[in-house]
Formats: C-alpha cells, sequence, structure tokens
C-alpha cells in the first residue's frame, strides 16, 4: 500500500474519531464534506487493489429453478441455499417464481453438496422488499411486514437438497397451509 493511501486512511480514521466525540474537524468540514469525500473515494481507487478474487477452487455449479406457493409463482422471494458451515448462495425469484443462484454480486452459482434452503418473502440484505435474513435496522413497516412464506421452508426449513453436477434443476411447491398429520 502506497504512502499515500495510508495517510488518506488515517485522516479517514481521524474524521471518523472526531465525528464520534464530536470534534472541531467536523464543524469544520461540514459544508466541504461532500467533496471531501469524492476526492477520497476517487483517490483510494488506487489504494490497495489486489489480485481479483480466484473462484476456480469453489467448483460452482449453477443452479436455478422455480418457486411456487399454492400452485401458484412466487415473486419477490430470496431463496437461500445454506450450506453446513452457513456459507450460502442466494437469489430473488422473479414474476414467474423463477430463481437462479448467485454466490455473490460478482459471481453466480452455488459449491456442490447438502444444503438447507430457506425461502421467504421478508426483507433482506440482498432483497430489501422480501427476503430471509431480516433486516437489523429495517424500518418498522418492513420488519412487521408478514412472510407469506411458512416458517418450515424459512426459520424452521423442512428443505433440504444436494446440489451434483447432475442435479441443478430444482423446483420447489410449496403450501401455505399446515399439512394434515399422517
Amino acid at each position: 500500500m502506497s504512502e499515500f493511501c495510508r495517510h488518506l486512511m488515517g485522516i479517514c480514521h481521524e474524521m471518523s474519531e472526531r465525528r464520534r466525540k464530536g470534534g472541531w474537524i467536523v464543524r469544520r468540514l461540514r459544508y466541504r464534506s461532500p467533496v471531501v469525500t469524492v476526492l477520497l473515494v476517487l483517490s483510494s481507487a488506487g489504494c490497495g487493489g489486489g489480485p481479483a478474487t480466484d473462484y476456480s477452487s469453489l467448483e460452482l455449479l449453477e443452479v436455478r429453478g422455480r418457486v411456487q406457493l399454492d400452485d401458484r409463482p412466487l415473486s419477490g422471494a430470496t431463496v437461500t441455499f445454506e450450506s453446513p458451515d452457513t456459507s450460502y448462495s442466494y437469489a430473488v425469484t422473479d414474476q414467474d417464481g423463477r430463481y437462479r443462484l448467485r454466490l455473490n454480486s460478482e459471481r453466480t452459482g452455488v459449491t456442490p453438496g447438502a444444503k438447507l434452503v430457506r425461502i421467504t418473502t421478508r426483507p433482506t440484505a440482498e432483497n430489501p422488499q422480501g427476503g430471509w435474513e431480516e433486516l437489523e435496522e429495517a424500518p418498522a413497516d418492513r420488519a412487521a411486514a408478514v412472510d407469506r412464506v411458512p416458517p418450515r421452508y424459512n426459520q424452521q426449513t423442512e428443505l433440504r437438497v444436494e446440489v451434483t453436477e447432475s442435479v441443478r434443476d430444482m423446483d420447489f411447491d410449496l403450501v401455505s397451509t399446515q399439512l394434515p398429520a399422517r
């Protein structure tokens, strides 16, 4: 990392500390902060730009499918495939209930192996309109949103799959009512 980048990072740290403590630097830069922010972003673009992430060792598999709730496409739902180590891939269903899993914002796919599947329409970081992992600081109206998907498909999921090279199309037909005991 260059000396210039270290210097900029030090300035940013000092500004955040003084802001937290209500120091003079915030008051002095109050009207210049957009300019300072733009300069810091532009100048840090060349700082710490390490090598690109190598995803080849992950053996990612493309997984897609369709989600239906009570025989109707479930749109705007977050589908999450969670590994035993708690890593996960996710997708948001389209208007036809179709999804395609993503590892992150750069790559599609999911690692092979056993997965817990969670499907929800509650807000998440990946899907502010719906999803599984609720936002901690979501506005009250979103936090109180009722999930159209029963807990047995999300928090208390019963859905388990094995992702393999030969099994990569996975449809889920969910039922909103409790199934009768057998």
